[in-house]
């Protein structure tokens, strides 16, 4: 059986020089989370809130052209553009942690993502 190679990449994260360091208003839950409810709040909340990338809005007369996919990539291109979110200099392995409730039980999964090989 073959072994998987992790191997680290450079990554897009957030300019704090062009959005601030309050990052409350561009994260958001997993797309399969969020209520239309949260959505719109989560819209409210800044331009370059993520809800925007992971979850558009489906708009009456969506199209193959013009879709809430293709909105995301244009919106996507737009804040590399702009340098809302910038690359990192060097390639690494990045960690991450989530918190949430389940049962009213608090609990915390930590995890990574790397590239495969």
């Amino acid at each position: 059986m073959k072994q998987t190679e992790i191997i680290p990449f450079k990554g897009y994260r957030y300019d704090s020089q062009a959005v601030g360091d309050n990052l409350d208003n561009l994260l958001a839950p997993p797309y399969d989370v969020i209520s239309q409810k949260q959505q719109e709040e989560l819209y409210l909340k800044s331009d370059y809130n993520i809800v925007r990338l992971i979850l558009g809005k489906t708009l009456r007369g969506d199209g193959v052209q013009d879709s809430r996919y293709a909105r995301a990539s244009a919106a996507l291109d737009r804040w590399i553009e702009q340098g809302i979110l910038k690359r990192d200099d060097k390639p690494a392995i990045y960690v991450y942690s989530q918190t949430y409730s389940v049962l009213g039980q608090e609990k915390t999964r930590t995890g990574f993502i790397a590239r495969k090989r």
